[in-house]
């Protein structure tokens, strides 16, 4: 680990997250660059505790951050450096990372998350989480190199997804189920939307995406979907009302 005052330190990994912060005060910590505590090829670090997140916190100069295997290391992580550029927390209790508005960064990766919270990072091109199963915030803007289909599919075959925004949404290969169940989350989504061949738009699920986004079908809609149309052949109405002119109950 690299030393605020330029030295190298080759041992002592612990000694380094456990009292760097104590020895050398918020100051010297706000120019430190890299934090490697890589625990990820050997037995895990269960040692070292949360208190290695005040270093994200304290340092505007931090570009790499790693702390990996270290499952005691929990709680929220909040990074200040507007030049962060990647980091790296599988293998802890970490649940929210937060980072400010930047191009640098390109990498986040995560063990089990409750809340993925990113707009406007122009570089981040790769969101890794191992575990969805607690996951329930999803709210992705400004991010326009970042693939997030799989992760959003993966996240919705459980149940503790309940809010997703998403940006410049383009689905091409999601089910009808995965639709509905976005829809009735009342997910906040921009772009469009493609029906596979094989997916049919049901009465139902047109009244679910028609509640939650308005008019799919315009072009100058902010979601638009688009689906395989099936012409009707038979209506039956039922029922004790009486319409004496054609439009009028």
């Amino acid at each position: 680990a690299e030393q605020p005052d330029g030295s190298k330190v080759e041992g002592g990994l612990q000694d380094v997250a456990t009292t760097l912060y104590i020895r050398t005060g918020e100051n010297n910590l706000r120019r430190l660059k890299s934090l490697v505590l890589d625990y990820s090829d050997r037995a895990a670090n269960t040692s070292l505790g949360s208190n290695v997140l005040a270093i994200a916190k304290n340092s505007v100069a931090m570009r790499r951050f790693t702390v990996r295997n270290c499952p005691n290391v929990t709680g929220d992580a909040e990074f200040i450096s507007q030049v962060i550029e990647e980091i790296d927390l599988r293998g802890t209790g970490v649940g929210k990372v937060t980072v400010p508005d930047t191009d640098t960064l390109t990498a986040i990766r995560l063990s089990k998350p409750r809340e993925l919270r990113y707009e406007n990072l122009g570089g981040l091109a790769e969101l890794t989480v191992e575990d969805t199963s607690a996951l329930a915030v999803m709210v992705l803007k400004g991010c326009p190199k970042l693939n997030y289909r799989g992760l959003l599919k993966t996240a919705l075959a459980g149940d503790t997804l309940q809010l997703v925004e998403l940006d410049g949404v383009n689905f091409t290969d999601f089910t009808a189920k995965q639709i509905g169940k976005l829809a009735d989350m009342g997910a906040k989504l921009s772009g469009t939307i493609t029906f596979p061949a094989s997916e049919k738009m049901t009465f139902a699920l047109k009244q679910k995406c028609i509640k939650a986004w308005g008019d799919i079908d315009s072009a100058d809609n902010a979601l638009r979907i688009t689906y395989s149309k099936v012409a009707v052949d038979y209506v039956r109405i039922a029922g004790a009302g009486y319409f004496s002119e054609p439009g009028k109950a």
